[in-house]
């Protein structure tokens, strides 16, 4: 009996038409799905599915996976957020049959609140990414005006050295390079 499989944990679509899911124990685990299959339903329309026996028939199964672990039914709730589906949230029950009606409520409520949860994530980490690069435009722009007046202070010293040097040769008071006083 393997306790990861009753985790209550978020899913996502894999890039290579797998389920990913990450455990409470923060391991990811893959598995192949069905095109057919509840969670494909589940993301596509944002239904709950409840399976009451994973050795039956029934519109997406039967399971006889799950029920080789010892898993008897589960639940599929979607994790809606914003007017999205942002995943699903998985529940496997070692006991088989239909969930009552405060059961159901329970897990959409839970679904909710982890949805809910996974929002405010993303908008922190998207928060986080703005005040990053904000941060960096700033440092950038004191890097450039501290290049900028550091760079300008020998300019001046340069410019200076050099307008004077025009002057002096202007009034005679310079010999030009390659000239010998007297020679011009």
């Amino acid at each position: 009996d393997d306790p990861a499989w009753n985790d209550l944990v978020p899913s996502t679509e894999g890039g290579d038409g797998g389920l990913i899911t990450v455990r409470h124990t923060g391991e990811p685990h893959r598995r192949p799905w069905r095109l057919e299959g509840s969670t494909t339903h589940v993301l596509a329309t944002g239904e709950s599915v409840w399976v009451p026996d994973t050795s039956a028939p029934s519109r997406f199964g039967p399971y006889p996976d799950l029920a080789a672990q010892g898993i008897r039914s589960f639940a599929i709730v979607p994790l809606r957020a914003g007017g999205r589906i942002l995943g699903r949230l998985g529940f496997n029950f070692t006991r088989g049959g239909d969930l009552d009606a405060g059961e159901r409520e329970a897990m959409e409520l839970f679904a909710a609140h982890a949805a809910a949860a996974l929002e405010r994530a993303r908008f922190l980490h998207e928060q986080a990414g703005r005040v990053a690069a904000e941060a960096a435009v700033r440092a950038r722009d004191e890097l450039m005006a501290v290049a900028s007046h550091d760079v300008k202070n020998p300019l001046t010293v340069i410019k200076g050295t050099a307008d004077n040097l025009l002057r002096q040769l202007r009034d005679g008071r310079v010999e030009r390079v390659g000239e010998r006083r007297g020679e011009r």
